[in-house]
């Protein structure tokens, strides 16, 4: 009797909902004029950010053509410590101690098969990215 009661509830709970279909539509065949503005605003901070992260000795970055994030290259912080004296082994430890100094939350490559690497998310306001990227460059500074 589960196994029936599985398959029916796999073959009916396992699609979109008829709401969020019809959400869907109206979403497509709607006005599409504030995509503009909103694609405008996204590279903004793409480009923003992505200056920032090559402005700082120890990253680099490509310039992504798509997505919401940006995934730097820390290769060259691996060795070092940070000002408050936490060893920078590799991208984990990195994100762990501009978390802990900075309050600049980075998600390790590692995650994402690349180590030596961290994701950031542009999907914020441009001052909070600002904000974000000067803690950033200043604790990169201050690795020794």
């Amino acid at each position: 009797l589960i196994k029936a009661m599985s398959k029916v509830m796999s073959q009916t709970t396992s699609n979109a909902c008829s709401i969020s279909q019809w959400a869907s539509i109206a979403a497509i065949a709607g006005p599409q004029d504030y995509l503009i503005e909103r694609r405008e605003s996204f590279r903004a901070r793409r480009d923003s950010v992505a200056k920032a992260v090559n402005d700082i000795a120890e990253l680099s970055c490509d310039i992504p053509s798509g997505a919401f994030y940006v995934f730097a290259n820390c290769e060259a912080a691996i060795g070092k410590n940070s000002a408050g004296r936490k060893a920078i082994a590799d991208d984990l430890s990195f994100c762990d101690a501009l978390l802990d100094e900075a309050n600049v939350a980075l998600v390790p490559g590692s995650a994402f098969h690349a180590p030596g690497h961290v994701r950031m998310s542009y999907a914020s306001s441009q001052s909070e990215l600002d904000e974000a990227m000067r803690r950033l460059a200043v604790f990169c500074d201050g690795l020794v």
